[in-house]
């Protein structure tokens, strides 16, 4: 069996497939660290479960993708981020290109944006943006017209970020810093 044939039976939600894959070669499971986010982003909750019941970390990273948590709020699949939540999913996120509740609002999925605020994501966690404005989950939704998520917030407690009260979690210069390290990387294995 193929990373190629994993990856469409997760896509297509073929449980027995993926099953039977991981069954006859669960190798495969390490040679990528896409798995979970794959069945995540297809919103395959049986899926997902057989696959950290494989032994699959919960808040693992990859590339350039936040955690599985984030990759299934940014496609609004309440039931998976409901069952990520329930199995210890990390709300601790410093970086709001990793922030679920950011992606929630880039998507409109306000009912996912709901469950991440009960289940204590912290709306009040500020950045600073590139262009050097602050940024909180309040003026993100406000920003992406998001009204029914920004009225969320509103009840929640959050307010617009305020220069000199509020201090950023994040700079963009931690960024470029990432990305820089991700090219040196990628050129070190590409020497090997």
């Amino acid at each position: 069996m193929t990373q190629k044939e994993l990856y469409e039976a997760i896509s297509r939600g073929n449980v027995d497939k993926v099953h039977a894959i991981i069954k006859t070669n669960p190798d495969l499971l390490t040679q990528s660290p896409d798995w979970l986010h794959n069945a995540a982003h297809y919103g395959q909750l049986d899926i997902v479960n057989l696959l950290l019941e494989s032994g699959l970390e919960i808040n693992s990273e990859a590339g350039i993708h936040g955690t599985p948590l984030d990759t299934a709020a940014s496609e609004g699949h309440l039931e998976v981020v409901r069952t990520l939540l329930k199995k210890g999913a990390s709300l601790q996120v410093p970086r709001p290109d990793r922030n679920p509740l950011f992606s929630a609002i880039f998507g409109g999925h306000g009912l996912v944006a709901k469950l991440l605020l009960e289940a204590g994501m912290d709306p009040h966690v500020v950045y600073r943006s590139a262009s050097g404005k602050l940024k909180n989950a309040l003026s993100y939704a406000q920003e992406r017209r998001r009204t029914e998520i920004a009225e969320l917030l509103l009840k929640a407690g959050c307010h617009l970020p305020v220069e000199g009260d509020d201090k950023p979690v994040w700079q963009p210069e931690f960024f470029e810093w990432y990305f820089q390290r991700q090219r040196e990387h990628q050129q070190k294995m590409a020497a090997t």
